[in-house]
């Protein structure tokens, strides 16, 4: 239990260093991916590190039911940010 609550911190302390990182680059960013990756990265920290924190507190199983959906929640973070930073042609002051 002591691992899972080990992951559940890991996991927690990289994303929010990724919403500082986040805050960072939102001038850069569409706003739109900015606060969809926003969104991703606080509702799967909740669902995967929360769910990780009551399975390994309570020992009670169906709390990893909801993990995955936790961690698809943070992918989807980090695909839009990863989106939002991509450089596309006829973007920002460059256009004609």
């Amino acid at each position: 239990m002591l691992e899972i609550f080990d992951l559940a911190t890991r996991y927690l302390m990289v994303h929010a260093l990724a919403l500082l990182l986040l805050g960072a680059l939102s001038s850069r960013l569409e706003p739109r991916c900015g606060v969809l990756a926003g969104w991703g990265f606080c509702a799967g920290v909740i669902l995967f590190s929360g769910t990780l924190y009551a399975y390994s507190l309570t020992g009670v199983p169906g709390w990893v039911m909801l993990t995955p959906v936790g961690g698809t929640l943070l992918l989807a973070g980090w695909a839009c940010l990863l989106w939002g930073c991509w450089p596309r042609r006829g973007r920002g002051s460059d256009q004609a």
